[in-house]
């Protein structure tokens, strides 16, 4: 290309360039083609072939013509640039990637574009940073001079886009968490910003590198084909003992919801918001921050104001039964905390007039319990309480059934809100309560949710950008238009609404909560509950705000006699102040479990700490005190086993070893209810370390050694030889027989 100029002075230059219309759904092709700028009218023409200097001048017919507007400048492309332009026969603004081979041309056509279209005072400053050499007119009014807004393209939101999915792949349950978190403001912002620490390699990281691609691919439309495969590859390896988001198999969608969350959690001490001037307030538009002093809150749950999963969808609710007759109360328990779960049936009982009421219903309409109070005949009634007002509100809904009638769909849809005011839907408790009670508004909005039909699933969401409501189907991006239309489409379909996402509307002040760290720090003292949040002052649980002392489940003191956990609760003891840093410096895996980072906690699964003890299991409880878990850690056949028990620099025992209880071989069933087997086993001991207090350890006996041991050899032979064969009987058998 170079500049050229006919005999009537019309043409600025010409020559190839590599066009794509920017497109906000579905990625469009790039094509090469020749193009002729008028200098002035501002009109460009393109063409499928080069053009003589005849044909130039109107005898040949163009293949578009555009009028410009103005050029900015594209920082994802070393050698291109971004022009809007209006197509001339259909009056509608449209921007086009313009891409060259060298920066000298694309210099020379960016100066052409802006003589067309820029003033002289920008026009200045933008050429000067193309070519230091130009002189200009230094007697321009400074006031003039002021860098324009662009306002041709609105990024993040404007940007929809279909992923591929092809046949026998079956990774749309992956598609739509992707769509998912692409549309939830909060979600995209910061996968975008986050940075994954480069000298962290592991199949964990792998995954979140995988899920920040396609994240940075959706944001940058000239990628090309999005496709998640990267992503589902990574998952099948780390959940490869579990067998599940194996490559081709078709997996549940809340399930992948739930795992990448958790993963996200976990992982936050190898991720970090990069810190400049721009990512700090954009975060700060999304997130609230109360000072020090604005609340003490002390709950049970761990809050990380750096995880991703906990800024964006934590909201801790709390349950407890309060009898009828004689008040008494059970303690509060955590029962939902990143997807709130209901039932189908929920929303196909009867016509509720908001969502506020159906979820009050839900709240309320769980089986009544009789009390357990002495001799009291009364019964049990569910208190629920919210403790943080979240950036987005999760809902699940399970289905009974995987081919819903249209007239349940119908029922269920009619029940579905565009708003949902969380204040109203449940009671404020804890910091909620706080800032309820300060003036902060509640109110979500029905972002977009995900269907279900056929072993398929799809993503509903609504562009804030075009004011439409769009269907996600793999590759797919259909206009579907109204929320009426919607309900057609799903109707239609037969789609069963699966998750649903509200969210805070953005660029609010009072967008989300978010508490410091130093909040949970501070003394309860001065604590405030709010009227109506809980029963009375006095009746407040210690049990909600944190768990103290040696109790290893929180049940009520009638029930304790009942539980066969508890009768077979090893309770570790401490062994005074014993020397930690020669156990860190004697072991590659040293055993002290005082808490690395609040981002490797998981909330303990009281649901799968009540169920009762098996044959050969029992329990081991670490209290507050106790900081030293005391055991050495291997995998046999895949599973978390104890291979032995390190001693302190004076050779003294730990409190495991030393209560006679823990034998050799036992291996992990649950730790604060979480299974550990798909983890390696330096993951698993951070997030032994990194568990809250008190930690409940189910072990399990190993069958292995009593075998061995009833065929005549003893002990310690057993045990070295189960040990030298990692578990293996035929292999330990012939090593107690050729030893004996």
């Amino acid at each position: 290309m170079a500049p050229f100029v006919n005999k009537s002075d019309e043409i600025l230059c010409h020559g190839w360039l590599h066009i794509k219309t920017r497109s906000m759904m579905n990625v469009r092709p790039r094509h090469l083609r020749y193009c002729v700028v008028y200098k002035d009218d501002g009109i460009l023409l393109t063409f499928r072939v080069q053009p003589s200097s005849q044909e130039l001048v109107g005898v040949i017919r163009p293949l578009r013509k555009y009028c410009i507007k103005n050029v900015r400048e594209w920082n994802l492309r070393k050698c291109g640039f971004f022009l809007t332009v209006i197509k001339s026969n259909e009056n509608v603004e449209r921007v086009l990637e313009i891409t060259l081979p060298s920066s000298a041309s694309m210099n020379e056509w960016r100066r052409a574009f802006l003589i067309m279209t820029e003033p002289l005072a920008e026009r200045k400053q933008v050429l000067c940073k193309l070519n230091g050499s130009l002189e200009f007119d230094t007697s321009i009014d400074a006031s003039l001079v002021e860098t324009k807004q662009p306002n041709f393209w609105v990024k993040g939101a404007s940007i929809h886009r279909g992923l591929l999915n092809n046949t026998g792949e079956n990774n749309c349950f992956l598609n739509v968490i992707i769509q998912s978190f692409w549309h939830l403001q909060p979600m995209r912002h910061f996968l975008l910003n986050a940075e994954i620490k480069n000298d962290t390699k592991s199949v964990e990281t792998s995954v979140l590198r995988a899920l920040q691609t396609i994240m940075i691919e959706y944001d940058d439309t000239s990628s090309g084909s999005l496709h998640s495969r990267g992503l589902r590859k990574g998952l099948s390896v780390l959940y490869k003992a579990d067998k599940n988001f194996q490559e081709g198999m078709m997996y549940d969608a809340e399930e992948t919801l739930l795992a990448l969350l958790n993963l996200m959690h976990q992982q936050t001490d190898v991720t970090e918001l990069d810190q400049n001037k721009e990512n700090t307030a954009l975060v700060r538009t999304l997130t609230r921050l109360i000072r020090n002093d604005a609340y003490n809150d002390t709950s049970p749950t761990i809050f990380d104001q750096h995880s991703i999963p906990h800024v964006v969808f934590s909201h801790q609710m709390y349950d407890r039964f309060v009898c009828s007759i004689c008040q008494h109360a059970t303690s509060w328990e955590l029962s939902s905390n990143l997807v709130f779960t209901t039932y189908a049936s929920d929303f196909l009982d009867k016509s509720f007039s908001s969502m506020e009421d159906l979820l009050r219903h839900v709240s309320s309409s769980e089986t009544t319990t009789s009390c357990t109070s002495g001799k009291c005949t009364g019964t049990n009634q569910k208190k629920r309480s919210i403790y943080r007002f979240p950036m987005v509100f999760t809902i699940s809904i399970l289905w009974s059934t995987a081919s819903a009638s249209c007239k349940q769909v119908e029922t269920l849809m009619s029940n579905i809100t565009n708003r949902l005011d969380l204040a109203k839907a449940f009671v404020a408790g804890g910091p909620a309560a706080h800032l309820y009670r300060g003036g902060i508004r509640t109110t979500y909005r029905l972002r977009g949710f995900v269907c279900y039909y056929g072993k398929h699933y799809v993503a509903i969401f609504y562009s804030t950008t075009h004011k439409i409501w769009l269907l996600f189907d793999d590759s797919r991006v259909v206009e579907v238009g109204t929320w009426s239309q919607v309900v057609a489409k799903c109707l239609k379909g037969r789609s069963q609404p699966v998750l649903l996402f509200y969210e805070l509307p953005d660029r609010r002040k009072d967008s989300s909560v978010n508490i410091i760290d130093d909040v949970y720090r501070t003394s309860t003292s001065d604590r405030t509950w709010p009227l109506g949040s809980l029963d009375s002052v006095s009746e407040v649980p210690d049990e909600i705000i944190e768990w103290n002392g040696a109790v290893a489940l929180p049940i009520e003191p009638e029930d304790q006699t009942s539980s066969p956990s508890q009768s077979k609760t090893v309770i570790i003891q401490v062994k005074g102040d014993q020397d930690r840093e020669h156990l860190q410096a004697t072991f590659k895996f040293h055993q002290d479990i005082t808490p690395v980072s609040s981002a490797i906690a998981v909330q303990p699964r009281l649901a799968a700490m009540r169920i009762p003890l098996q044959s050969n299991e029992y329990d081991v409880m670490y209290t507050d005190e106790n900081r030293i878990l005391g055991l050495l850690l291997a995998k046999f056949d895949g599973v978390l086993t104890i291979v032995g028990f390190p001693r302190d620099s004076s050779g003294d025992m730990f409190g495991a070893e030393s209560s006679g209880k823990i034998k050799i071989l036992d291996s992990f069933v649950h730790a604060n209810g979480h299974i550990l087997h798909q983890y390696s086993v330096k993951r698993a001991i951070q997030m032994l370390r990194a568990q809250q207090r008190p930690l409940i350890i189910r072990l399990k006996r190993s069958t292995k050694t009593k075998s061995l041991l009833e065929m005549g050899f003893s002990n310690e032979m057993v045990t070295n030889a189960l040990l030298n064969s990692n578990g293996d009987m035929e292999a330990a058998s012939h090593y107690c027989i050729e030893k004996a």
